[in-house]
């Protein structure tokens, strides 16, 4: 037809501008159709990698610590496929002159499974596990030997202060190569002093019973739901929890008070005797 003979014409006279603006909606069009496409992709790629590594959905912290009959209440509680309790530490890794703070954690069973990138996990009370960041920065490898430490001497709650480095490790918590924002620690549980703590576990870890995308509707909504009946079972157990201590307290108060008439009896006996003996 005329019109498309015309419009033809033209865009031969014109063919530079044309191509152009041809480029121009190609590239447009490609990179909206690639942040469309990666927007939809990263979601179940993020989900794949949370299944994968078995990460909490959950995190559990309580003031006065957490025991096995806690963390079993939760592990039966309708909608929980699995609970588990561990220890976590900001603490001082390294030597005065090349000392850096890090998140010193223990190694869990069921879950928040990392990625061992070289060598063993840790399995004694003296080893640990690094990311490869903390490793540069400390100057060390597998089999070399860090210190630990608290912050400060009241928060010394290992058993050992010097460990060797078993495997270098990539921890779901801070999943980044390169840059780190916090340096994860990975201990063996037996590695904590529990006496010094002063309770079985700092917090808890819980994976809900779904198969829903982590990033769906249907997961918030369960995730939701799941917590109100946790937070119900929280106040039903801090009760017990706090008569648990409550208890413990009037006893060691209890058994103070027995030392401390045997040891008057025991003045007393010894204050006869040297009367007597004068």
């Amino acid at each position: 037809t005329t019109q498309r003979k015309d419009a033809f014409r033209n865009i031969s006279k014109q063919i530079v501008s044309f191509l152009s603006i041809a480029i121009v909606i190609m590239l447009g069009t490609g990179i909206f159709l690639a942040c469309r496409f990666a927007a939809e992709a990263l979601p179940g790629r993020a989900d794949t990698f949370y299944r994968d590594a078995s990460y909490r959905d959950m995190e559990i912290r309580s003031t006065q610590g957490l025991t096995d009959e806690d963390i079993e209440a939760v592990r039966l509680l309708e909608g929980v496929s699995a609970a588990e309790g561990f220890y976590a530490l900001d603490m001082v890794c390294g030597h005065e002159e090349n000392a850096s703070l890090a998140h010193v954690i223990s190694r869990t069973e069921q879950l928040d499974h990392y990625e061992l990138l070289e060598g063993s996990e840790p399995e004694g009370a003296d080893e640990c596990a690094v990311v490869p960041e903390l490793a540069e920065k400390l100057g060390v490898s597998v089999g070399g030997r860090i210190s630990i430490s608290g912050k400060t001497e009241n928060q010394d709650y290992l058993k050992e202060k010097e460990f060797t480095v078993t495997g270098i490790i990539r921890h779901p918590d801070h999943y980044r190569s390169g840059v780190a924002a916090t340096y994860n620690v990975v201990l063996s549980p037996d590695a904590v002093d529990t006496a010094k703590i002063g309770m079985p576990y700092i917090g808890m870890l819980v994976k809900a019973d779904t198969d829903d995308n982590t990033f769906s509707k249907a997961y918030q909504e369960h995730i939701d739901d799941l917590m109100s009946r946790l937070s119900a079972l929280g106040t039903e157990r801090m009760k017990d929890r706090y008569d648990s201590i409550v208890d413990d307290a009037d006893k060691k108060i209890a058994d103070g008070q027995k030392q401390l008439e045997e040891g008057k009896e025991a003045l007393d006996e010894g204050r006869k005797e040297l009367e007597d003996g004068t």
